[in-house]
This record gives structure tokens, C-alpha cells and sequence, in this order.
């Protein structure tokens, strides 16, 4: 079967799903459906309740998807654009909560919102709890509902937002070389480029080299850039480095320990023995 929104031209208005046998048909409102046009997917198994939901998001420009078949739904390749799913507790073939619980295996990310009229508060705290943004049973406020379905949409907005930056930071992240990652992960740690050098055994003006070319690939102005890009790339994207680093940096002229003792202390340690930190009888003298 083909999926209704396998051609961007094609506007997904109405789908009414497993109606005497899996079937699919569209209703073209006349528009052209934009990529990044948020979309609502209702899947309920009252077809007074889909025709209500369907006129109340329509009536704020939201486009909507109807079905009412949790099976049709789950066959159903979805449009990659800021959307949320409205759920019924009771469907054909499997309840809501169970289709909830199926996605979520699938690995979608979209955020679900249950609008019921066979709610009662142990199905309500089960759908809290398996991730549902709100869940709201019958009678239900018009405004209640729209307020719920606008947050979810705003919050997958965001989250898609969050996730092409991390994509396009890793694409960044990937063209430094080894050395350029291993300069970064001191830096983040807080290290003075004359420190860098000893603990990599390099010159301090290819570690100030190393650092300007890191600093250009990745786009950032600041060593807080730096930081903050670290902690979005995740605590593994620079641990293989300082690893590696410290395996097969020695110690330095002075005698100070290497990379793999400075792995093991708090920055405020590694400052200590920097000669940058403040004595204990000064820290003292300010508390």
C-alpha cells in the first residue's frame, strides 16, 4: 500500500483506516502540505469523537490525519515534521495503551496525547508513565485539548530542532583528527595551552596551532563553545582520546605525573598543581 505521504504535493487530510478490511482513502483539501507543516494523527475508535477532534484542530490550521485502526496507524510511514499523536483508550485489535507501548519499542519519538471517554485514574497513571504528555477523558474542554496538542507539537518542534544540531555538530566533530580531539578534551578540562603541551609532549605553539584549527572546524568563538559542544556530543565522543592519551603520554621534565594521573583528579586539583589555584589558608580566609 502505498503511504498517503509518500509525494509532498499530496495533502494528508483525512485517513479512515479499517473500515470492513484495511483500506485507506484521502480527502485532498485543496492545499499543498508544507515540509514542515505540523500534523496531528488521531487514531479513535468513535467516529463522532475523530469528526469533533478533526474540526476542532482544523479550526486553529492544523492538519489532521484520522484513523481508526491502531494497526493501519502502526503500518503507516509518517512524515518526518513536528507533529503528536492523539490516542483513544479503546481501539480495534489493541487499546491505546498499547499501541503507546508498541511505538515506544519502535523507537518513535513523537509525544502521545490520550483523549478518552473510558479514562479513570489507574489508565491515566499508566499512560503518564509510559510517556504520554497529557490525558485527558471525557467531558473534555475544547481549550484543554488544543493547549495539550500545541505543547506536544512545540515540544517535538524542539526536539527535532536538538537533534539535527547534535547530527550536524558529530559531522563537525568527525573531521577533527586525533591529535585536534585530544588538544580539545584538555581544553574542555580546563588546561592552559603551556599545560597541554607537556601532557602531550608538544611544542606550545602547535598546541596553540592544533587549537585554532579545532576551534574554526567546529564553528566555536570561546572555550564555553567548546564546552557546551562537548557536553551535546554525549561524555564518550572525547574518552577514547584522553584514554589513548593517557596510555602514551609520559611524565613531564618536572617530574609531575602524566595524562593518566591527571584523568583521576578534579580540576580543582589539576589547578592545585598548576600553581593556579589559591592556597588553603587564602580559600579559607573567604568563607
Amino acid at each position: 500500500m502505498t503511504s498517503p505521504f509518500a509525494h509532498p504535493s499530496i495533502s494528508p487530510h483525512v485517513v479512515t483506516a479499517c473500515v470492513n478490511g484495511p483500506r485507506v482513502s484521502l480527502e485532498d483539501d485543496g492545499r499543498r502540505a508544507s515540509p514542515t507543516e505540523p500534523v496531528v494523527f488521531i487514531v479513535h475508535s468513535d467516529a463522532a469523537s475523530r469528526a469533533s477532534l478533526e474540526q476542532l484542530f482544523a479550526s486553529v490550521g492544523l492538519r489532521v490525519v484520522l484513523f481508526a485502526c491502531p494497526a493501519e496507524f502502526a503500518a503507516t510511514r509518517l512524515p518526518d515534521v513536528p507533529s503528536c499523536i492523539v490516542l483513544d483508550v479503546r481501539l480495534p485489535g489493541a487499546s491505546g495503551l498499547d499501541l503507546q507501548q508498541r511505538l515506544a519499542r519502535r523507537g518513535e519519538d513523537r509525544p502521545f496525547v490520550f483523549v478518552t471517554r473510558y479514562g479513570d485514574v489507574s489508565v491515566a497513571v499508566r499512560a503518564m508513565k509510559a510517556g504520554a504528555l497529557d490525558f485527558l477523558a471525557e467531558p473534555w474542554r475544547d481549550q484543554d485539548v488544543l493547549d495539550a496538542v500545541t505543547a506536544a507539537i512545540e515540544l517535538d518542534r524542539r526536539r527535532r530542532s536538538a537533534q539535527r544540531e547534535k547530527s550536524e555538530m558529530e559531522q563537525r566533530f568527525s573531521a577533527l583528527t586525533r591529535r585536534e580531539r585530544q588538544v580539545m578534551s584538555h581544553v574542555v578540562s580546563g588546561l592552559m595551552n603551556k599545560q597541554i603541551a607537556g601532557e602531550l609532549g608538544l611544542a606550545e605553539i602547535t598546541v596553540k596551532g592544533h587549537r585554532r584549527k579545532l576551534m574554526t572546524k567546529l564553528g566555536a568563538r570561546s572555550v564555553a563553545d567548546l564546552v557546551k559542544m562537548s557536553f551535546g556530543l554525549g561524555p564518550d565522543s572525547l574518552a577514547g582520546d584522553q584514554r589513548a592519551d593517557a596510555a602514551g603520554s609520559p611524565p613531564d621534565r618536572s617530574g609531575a605525573p602524566g595524562s593518566r594521573d591527571r584523568l583521576n583528579r578534579t580540576p580543582f586539583q589539576t589547578a592545585r598543581q598548576s600553581g593556579s589555584a589559591p592556597s588553603d589558608r587564602a580559600a579559607a580566609a573567604r568563607l
